[in-house]
């Protein structure tokens, strides 16, 4: 009878450390309670297993303890076998399927051809080396393909374009440039699902005069990129609007600036971080930022690293509205933007539209995915909606 009592105390100690485990299971890391932290996940997952194994074999039942003993064992060699697999699975599946938008991968001449992707849209397929280290990579000129199971044309110019759009703006004609990421460029959609194409065709019978809408969004480019490529691309086409597309990773650094890391050299469970502490399962499988020392400064040129994180983006709007002055366009800044980036505009006198605050929950059905870095169609014909209706507030646009 004694031992059955111990073993109910064991078997209500496992059951609570049990329930703790799986509400951290469920959130992914510890949480606190009634001001009561649980931390260390694992602390709660050895006390659940010990005392679930001491309260079996303390439970009075015909079989010896010496059966129960070597059941257990059974069990733990089982289970041991089954998490090795896994992990070595989940290891595998990393290894192959993460890190190949790097420069090393950039720098080989075919780099899809020697390259097991294991992707439907590798971003190698449709880009290249830029003759500028601050640019760092752009489109392929001249792709007609599927991209992600999608119809995508990139014309001779370099851009997501149908037509090839003359540098000398025709007499009388509004032009309008768009800066941005994989949002503007329209990951995921058809080619002329994307909303500056949506706005262009909206504009033609609706405005007063010819428009142009050219899309120099490419994915993976941030602040700085969209910068230069205004800089260095699209300023020759003398446009009279610049929308640049803010996405809330645009003060990250660009992709191609990261290594390949090693997973099968990494210490730690992958299973067991994915499971019960998901921060540090992030941290591990985040490509890693080359360092300074590693840079081919002809490929990439550091300002591109000083032009990164709040700080940088601050740098990057101010230069773009020093821009917008000298060359008399007007610049608007568009997308769902949190307190730091609309802090900036107002600080440095940018025009912005906000997204968030101006298409509210509940506006239009939730599979549009308005705010989403890569809506749908249907997200993307309201964002069209509402940068026109941006264009025309500000009267830009007659």
């Amino acid at each position: 009878m004694q031992s059955e009592k111990v073993a109910r105390l064991f078997a209500i100690l496992g059951g609570g450390c049990g329930v703790i485990l799986s509400l951290m299971l469920w959130k992914g890391r510890g949480f606190s309670f009634a001001g009561v932290p649980f931390v260390l996940p694992w602390l709660w997952l050895c006390a659940s297993i010990v005392c679930s194994f001491s309260a079996y074999l303390l439970w009075p039942t015909r079989k010896t303890r010496r059966v129960k003993a070597g059941q257990l064992a059974l069990l733990t060699v089982s289970t041991g076998v089954v998490m090795g697999t896994v992990e070595t699975g989940l290891r595998s599946f990393l290894q192959h399927t993460q890190g190949f938008n790097s420069i090393q991968q950039l720098y080989n001449p075919n780099p899809v051809g020697n390259l097991p992707t294991r992707s439907a849209h590798p971003l190698l397929v449709i880009t290249q080396l830029s003759a500028s280290n601050r640019i760092i990579y752009e489109l392929q000129p001249g792709v007609e393909n599927r991209f992600g199971h999608r119809d995508l044309r990139i014309n001779a110019q370099g851009l997501r374009e149908d037509v090839e759009y003359p540098i000398a703006k025709p007499e009388g004609r509004l032009r309008i440039v768009g800066l941005g990421d994989s949002g503007m460029w329209g990951w995921n959609v058809h080619q002329g699902e994307e909303y500056l194409s949506v706005l262009e065709e909206r504009l033609s019978t609706n405005a007063a005069q010819q428009v142009d809408v050219i899309n120099f969004a490419v994915p993976g480019y941030n602040c700085f990129q969209e910068l230069e490529t205004l800089r260095q691309k699209a300023l020759p086409y003398d446009p009279d609007i610049v929308v640049v597309g803010w996405c809330d990773n645009d003060d990250q650094l660009p992709f191609f600036m990261y290594c390949r890391k090693n997973h099968w050299a990494k210490r730690g469970s992958y299973v067991y971080a994915r499971a019960l502490d998901r921060d540090t399962f992030l941290e591990r499988i985040s490509p890693e930022v080359l360092k300074l020392g590693d840079m081919d400064t002809d490929k990439i040129d550091p300002t591109v690293i000083a032009h990164s994180g709040w700080a940088g983006v601050e740098k990057c709007l101010r230069e773009l509205s020093a821009l917008s002055e000298e060359n008399g366009f007007k610049l608007l800044l568009f997308g769902p933007m949190k307190k730091e980036v609309r802090g900036f505009c107002e600080d440095i006198g940018i025009p912005y539209y906000n997204t968030y605050e101006k298409i509210r929950k509940g506006d239009y059905p939730s599979s549009y995915c308005v705010h989403f870095m890569h809506p749908p169609k249907e997200g993307h014909a309201v964002l069209a909606t509402h940068l026109e209706l941006a264009l025309r507030e500000f009267g830009w646009v007659q």
